[in-house]
């Protein structure tokens, strides 16, 4: 594996011991990313070639209401990519930025893409959602009361219900109260 082990602390177990994970840190070498599409009617599976490099850290993936869009998060980059996408033979091609985190506070994480084609993205170390438009321009953010949201899905009978995700990982007992 290029992925460098990570040690964590199993506190399960007494006395707590280390245990040695494979983590990919912002930076560091990573696995060759694929991404394979499951196709449930043919049972076959397509293998999408993200670009270049083939090191990336990818933290989210997600499909416009078309399927003619792919989208991703680039976090070392702080961007949010889109490729158009061919649903038929699994083709993505015309990688381009759709968003760029700029100076915005955050990096981004985990995400969907609404019924009307508007990407939301979790915003770790942001404390925020960004909904971005069609355009990529920034639509609406909502502030959270977590500062490390993790992604976002909408769920419920009539998907209207919007579920956020986040991490406690590295925070200060002030920050969980």
């Amino acid at each position: 594996s290029m992925v460098n082990d990570y040690p964590i602390i199993n506190w399960s177990e007494r006395p707590a011991r280390t245990e040695l994970i494979k983590y990919p840190m912002a930076g560091d070498k990573s696995h060759h990313v694929r991404v394979g599409v499951f196709n449930t009617a043919t049972e076959s599976t397509i293998w999408l070639k993200t670009g270049i490099p083939v090191e990336q850290y990818l933290t989210n993936i997600a499909w416009s209401p078309d399927d003619t869009r792919f989208y991703f998060c680039d976090t070392p980059e702080r961007h949010l990519r889109v490729y158009d996408y061919d649903a038929p033979s699994g083709a993505i091609s015309n990688r381009r930025l759709f968003a760029d985190l700029g100076a915005d506070p955050g990096n981004p994480d985990g995400g969907t893409v609404d019924c009307e084609g508007y990407v939301w993205n979790a915003q770790w170390d942001g404390w925020r959602l960004v909904r971005y438009a069609p355009d990529g321009t920034v639509d609406l953010v909502i502030m959270l009361p977590v500062q490390k949201p993790t992604s976002v899905m909408f769920g419920g009978a009539d998907l209207r219900t919007l579920f956020v995700t986040s991490a406690v990982w590295d925070l200060e007992a002030e920050a969980l109260a």
